[in-house]
């Protein structure tokens, strides 16, 4: 999830154990997913600025990754 935020970018990788799914209905019942955990690598370099990777963790052979 990425979104802009006070004048800032606000980035938040995947978890590293269970994924929450994302709900909009505010009387929605928190539900969990099995998606691969993950993070969030960070590159600086003066000329490019910062570039970010979602990385996940391990092998998953879950409905979207094949």
């Amino acid at each position: 999830m990425h979104l802009r935020w006070r004048g800032t970018v606000v980035s938040a990788p995947s978890s590293t154990v269970e994924q929450v799914q994302l709900a909009f209905a505010p009387a929605a019942p928190l539900a969990t997913l099995h998606e691969p955990p993950g993070l969030h690598l960070h590159r600086w370099s003066p000329p490019q600025g910062l570039v970010t990777h979602n990385v996940p963790i391990g092998d998953f052979a879950g409905p979207y990754f094949h």
